[in-house]
């Protein structure tokens, strides 16, 4: 006689399935029992949405240290960039200040793992137009020319360079310099002109080079008699 279709369901390889119903039974009764410990995580804060034409126009951190708590086996899952504070601006379009609260919707964190609290718990941003702007370049020099010299002339190719940011930021730089020119580079025959390669620098953190180029500096030293 045949044995009917669920029963066999049940019976074919019972063993086998004695044997996972016991093991899921143990991995279950393990996490259950498992202890839940509190541990620190530091985190990037992210920015998304940021609408265009603004820029950030304060220092943010630019980390959160995160108190979570959970069970071992899944704090370990709780760093790297699924920890990433993420803050979304949609919806903040205009200039101005938006404070953010730190919550457990700005994370990615695994299931059963819960924010106790975060270091700085609120951040503040200031949201402003984007300005781009023209600035000249200034030849920056490390020491006076060499004893029984002088600068002739010299020039730095191109002369000015645009550089972007926050506008408040960018309207308060008048001038970015050169790296500072070495004149020991120009021992060999200082009297004749001579073209060196140098980078500018922004010194504004949240203001950049539009365009990153390297400056062709351009010099000739005389004797003074």
């Amino acid at each position: 006689m045949n044995t009917p279709r669920p029963i066999r369901l049940l019976t074919d390889h019972f063993l086998w399935k004695l044997l996972s119903l016991a093991m899921a039974l143990m991995l279950w009764i393990a996490v259950i029992d498992e202890p839940e410990l509190t541990t620190n995580v530091t985190a990037p804060v992210e920015f998304r949405n940021l609408a265009a034409g603004l820029d950030l126009g304060s220092d943010v951190p630019d980390r959160v240290v995160l108190q979570l708590r959970g069970p071992r086996s899944r704090l370990s899952f709780a760093t790297g960039p699924r920890s990433a504070v993420v803050l979304d601006l949609v919806g903040h379009a205009r200039p101005g200040e938006r404070t953010f609260s730190v919550q457990e919707v700005n994370l990615n964190l695994p299931a059963g793992i819960s924010l106790v609290r975060a270091v700085p718990s609120q951040i503040r941003v200031v949201l402003e137009r984007r300005l781009r702007k023209d600035v000249p370049i200034t030849l920056r020099f490390a020491s006076p020319p060499p004893p029984g010299f002088r600068v002739r002339w010299s020039e730095v190719v191109p002369e000015r360079l645009s550089i972007v940011g926050p506008e408040r930021r960018v309207s308060q730089i008048e001038s970015i310099e050169t790296d500072a020119l070495d004149f020991a580079q120009l021992r060999a025959n200082p009297e004749r002109a001579t073209e060196i390669v140098l980078n500018a620098f922004v010194s504004d953190p949240l203001v950049s080079l539009a365009s990153p180029s390297q400056i062709r500096a351009r010099i000739q030293l005389e004797r003074i008699e």
